[in-house]
């Protein structure tokens, strides 16, 4: 207990440091979201439209909000205001950072209770520099959700099927995206809870009614606003990758196209590298439409469920849901970058068993996520945090395991690292040279640790390999 507190007062003195640091839209998104469901009732709340930064998280996440709103107005009453302008004040900003911070609890929690007795295993999640980057400098809340993500998943892993479950539905109705693991959920429950030890539908009827009345109970205030919701949830109109491209499979095809298009075209972009948000054309290669994802989704959704309901036992749930959520980041539609950190987090903690993955895919997900933050104020900081993260990692693991090639790959990070900054500064970030530099690279990283994993435990040979 000593140690998480320990390193939990230490993780709270480094983050609560960064408060004067780079603030994204993100803080003026949740800033105005505070707004809405102080000031409004909660039949407003989806569509309310003042500022461009509407409410489009489920309602788990704007009851969090009306609750982080009756305490603000003690700091700051002003940042309560609905505006389209935006209102930022020092007041403001120390609220919210602090919120971030102490809604990191019950990561905290979550953590100590899944890895005792080894909690050194706490420090790499709480202290992993891909949180720092997107939650305490660039401005999300996603160490509450993978905290009660792993809550989840440690229920599951005692057996205890009925409350991980209802667990995870409230995540769901927190955040969306963890639709990315609910065919692992699915899957691993009916194997392991449903047809245990034989097939009971008395046991499909216990987890229905638990979810089903988990939901109705969170969306009964909402039932006349439902479609709302989910126009908000799941706008149409955004292409096949983000702005900076998330390092998939995608960012592959679409560096494969823009190679052709320099022989081809004579031309040096694509529609692809404009760095909008919007429905793009690749220039040679035909296009990505959402039907092809969805199928390549699905195909590799069918070797994860392979892997799940023939090989999976009843302490293999993370992994299981690991491997499900990151075949989401690799075949997803339109997925974000940030994205890595609900694969790259939980795969800590069964880094015992995986040690090389664990630690190839924190590398390549933290090395991704450096260009969210482009001030100098913060370069040294990503650059020291990574550095001294990827030693712990190595300090506290065996990694033994990475190959001749792998080590090879891992030292070329150095060269992109240069590149990206080099053109940065020559370019004052008006290039999309760097941002293409870091998702080529990583991309690769990523999509070779996906094939790899899942061919591993597809296989079954060595899982601690």
């Amino acid at each position: 207990m000593k140690k998480i507190i320990g390193i939990l007062a230490f993780s709270f003195l480094i983050k609560s440091l960064l408060f004067w640091g780079y603030l994204s839209t993100d803080f003026e998104v949740h800033r105005n979201w505070m707004a809405i469901t102080y000031n409004l009732p909660l039949s407003k709340w989806y569509y309310e439209a003042t500022s461009i930064w509407t409410m489009d998280y489920p309602p788990v996440f704007a009851y969090f909000e009306k609750m982080l709103s009756a305490i603000a107005s003690f700091f700051d009453k002003k940042m309560l205001e609905i505006s389209s302008a935006g209102y930022i004040s020092t007041n403001t900003i120390a609220y919210q950072r602090a919120t971030v911070i102490f809604s990191e609890l019950i990561l905290a929690y979550s953590v100590y209770i899944y890895s005792k007795p080894r909690t050194l295993l706490s420090g790499l999640i709480l202290l992993n520099p891909g949180l720092i980057f997107v939650d305490h400098i660039h401005f999300q809340y996603n160490g509450v959700m993978i905290g009660m993500l792993i809550l989840s998943i440690y229920f599951m892993n005692k057996e205890k099927y009925i409350e991980s479950s209802i667990i995870f539905t409230i995540l769901l109705l927190m955040k969306h995206i963890f639709l990315y693991f609910a065919p692992a959920y699915f899957l691993f429950l009916l194997k392991h809870y449903c047809f245990k030890p034989y097939f009971q539908p008395s046991k499909i009827i216990k987890l229905g009614i638990s979810v089903l009345a988990t939901s109705a109970v969170i969306l009964f205030p909402f039932m006349q606003h439902l479609p709302q919701i989910l126009s908000r949830l799941f706008p149409f109109g955004r292409g096949l990758t983000h702005a900076y491209w998330a390092p998939n499979i995608y960012s592959l095809y679409n560096t494969f196209d823009a190679v052709l298009n320099i022989i081809v075209n004579k031309k040096l972009k694509t529609e692809y590298m404009q760095g909008l948000v919007q429905v793009c054309n690749h220039a040679v290669l035909f296009n990505i439409t959402p039907m092809i994802s969805f199928i390549l989704l699905g195909i590799g959704l069918f070797f994860v469920g392979k892997y799940i309901w023939k090989y999976s036992g009843e302490k293999d749930f993370c992994i299981s849901a690991c491997i499900c959520c990151l075949t989401f980041f690799m075949f997803g539609w339109h997925v974000h970058e940030k994205a890595i950190l609900m694969v790259s987090l939980p795969i800590i903690l069964i880094s015992k068993d995986y040690p090389k993955y664990a630690f190839l895919l924190n590398f390549f997900g933290n090395f991704s996520l450096f260009p969210l933050i482009f001030t100098p104020l913060e370069e040294p900081f990503l650059l020291i945090s990574f550095l001294l993260f990827t030693i712990s990692f190595t300090l506290l693991l065996d990694i033994s395991a990475l190959l001749r090639y792998e080590k090879i790959y891992l030292y070329f990070s150095s060269i992109i690292y240069f590149i990206y900054l080099f053109f940065n500064k020559i370019t004052k970030n008006d290039s999309y040279i760097p941002l293409l530099s870091m998702s080529i690279y990583c991309g690769i990283g990523i999509s070779y640790i996906y094939f790899s994993l899942l061919k591993s435990l597809l296989s079954q040979k060595n899982k601690k390999d």
